[in-house]
C-alpha cells in the first residue's frame, strides 16, 4: 500500500467513534475496494478486528458498532440521549439470543463489549450472570462498571460474591456502580459483605458503602454504621444512612444507648434517635438523661431538644 493510500485511511480514521473502513488486498499498483458487507472494529493501542457477517454473533457486532457510531456522530453524549440511544440497541439485543450477547462481552472491541453489557443490563435475563460476572474483570473500566450496574438490575443473588470482590476495584466509577449493584440486590449476604468491607478500614469507597447501606434500610447494618461515626471520612454517609434506615433501625438504636459498654457509640445512638423524633426514642432518651455522664448525656440533651423542635414544626 502506498504512502498516499496509507494517509488517507488514516484520514478515515474517526479517533472519537473509533470506526475505520476495511480494505480488500490487492496488488501494489492497485487500489484496494471496499467491502461493502464488513468492518473493521479498531480501539486505540489495539489490534483491529474484523466482522465476519455471514455469522449470527457476527451480525450482532456490526450492527452494534453501527449504532454505536450513529450515537456518537448524532451528539449522543449525555446521560439522557445515551439512555434513549440504548433502547433503541435493545431491540437488536432481543433479536439476537441472549447467549450471543454473552458472547460479545468478550469482544475484542471495548466499545461492543460495553453495550453488550447495557444491553444486557436491560433485557434482564437470568442466564446473563455468569457472563457478566466475567465482564467484571474486564480491561476497560467501563465495561466493568456496566456489568455492576447490569447485574444490579437483574438482582441475582449468585452475583454477590463477585460483586462484593469489585468493592475493591482500582476504579472509583467502579466501586460504585458495584456498590449500587448491591444495594438493589439488598439480600441478607449482600448486606454482611458490605458492613465486612466498610468495617475494613483499608477498604477504598467506605463513603459509598455506607450511603449504599442506607438504601438498603437493613437494620443489622446499624452497630456497624455506629462505629463509623467516629471516621470523619465516613462520618457523613454513616449518619445520612442511620437516618435513612430510620424506625427500623430504632429498636437497635435503644438498644446500644441502654446496653453497649462503649460510650461513643451511646453518644452516637444518641445523636441519631435525635432525628427520629418518635415516642420510643424521647422515652429512651429521657431514660437516659438520668444516669448518663459527660459527652453521652451532652448528646442525649442535644437529641431532646432536637425532637423538640421536631414537634414545635409539626
Amino acid at each position: 500500500m502506498s504512502k498516499l493510500l496509507r494517509r488517507a485511511q488514516r484520514r478515515t480514521y474517526d479517533q472519537r467513534t473509533k470506526w475505520m473502513p476495511v480494505f480488500t488486498k490487492a496488488p501494489a499498483n492497485e487500489k484496494p475496494e471496499l467491502l461493502e458487507d464488513q468492518r473493521m472494529y479498531c480501539t486505540s493501542g489495539k489490534k483491529a478486528v474484523t466482522v465476519n457477517p455471514d455469522t449470527r454473533v457476527g451480525k450482532l457486532r456490526l450492527e452494534l458498532g453501527k449504532e454505536w457510531y450513529t450515537g456518537i456522530k448524532n451528539g449522543h453524549h449525555d446521560k439522557k440521549n445515551l439512555d434513549e440511544h440504548v433502547d433503541k440497541l435493545v431491540k437488536i439485543g432481543n433479536s439476537a439470543s441472549v447467549g450471543e450477547l454473552v458472547v460479545a462481552l468478550r469482544d475484542e472491541d471495548s466499545d461492543v463489549s460495553r453495550l453488550a453489557v447495557i444491553i444486557l443490563g436491560k433485557i434482564k435475563d437470568q442466564v446473563s450472570v455468569p457472563g457478566l460476572l466475567g465482564a467484571l474483570k474486564h480491561e476497560d473500566p467501563r465495561t466493568r462498571r456496566n456489568a455492576a450496574g447490569a447485574l444490579g438490575e437483574i438482582r441475582d443473588e449468585r452475583a454477590v460474591p463477585g460483586l462484593l470482590a469489585a468493592l475493591r476495584d482500582p476504579s472509583g466509577y467502579v466501586r460504585m456502580s458495584t456498590a449500587r449493584a448491591l444495594s438493589k440486590i439488598g439480600t441478607q449476604s449482600a448486606v454482611n459483605g458490605m458492613l465486612v468491607a466498610l468495617a475494613d478500614k483499608g477498604t477504598p469507597g467506605r463513603k459509598t458503602i455506607a450511603r449504599e447501606l442506607g438504601r438498603i434500610r437493613n437494620a443489622s447494618a446499624v452497630p456497624i454504621l455506629l462505629e463509623t461515626l467516629e471516621d470523619e471520612d465516613v462520618q457523613h454517609n454513616a449518619f445520612d444512612a442511620l437516618v435513612k434506615i430510620g424506625d427500623k433501625g430504632t429498636d437497635t438504636l435503644i438498644y446500644l444507648l441502654r446496653c453497649d459498654a462503649r460510650q461513643d457509640i451511646r453518644a452516637s445512638a444518641a445523636r441519631v434517635l435525635g432525628e427520629f423524633g418518635d415516642n420510643g426514642a424521647k422515652l429512651a432518651l429521657e431514660n437516659a438523661l438520668k444516669h448518663e455522664l459527660g459527652i453521652v448525656k451532652m448528646e442525649v440533651e442535644n437529641a431532646l431538644a432536637m425532637i423538640g423542635r421536631l414537634k414545635k414544626t409539626e
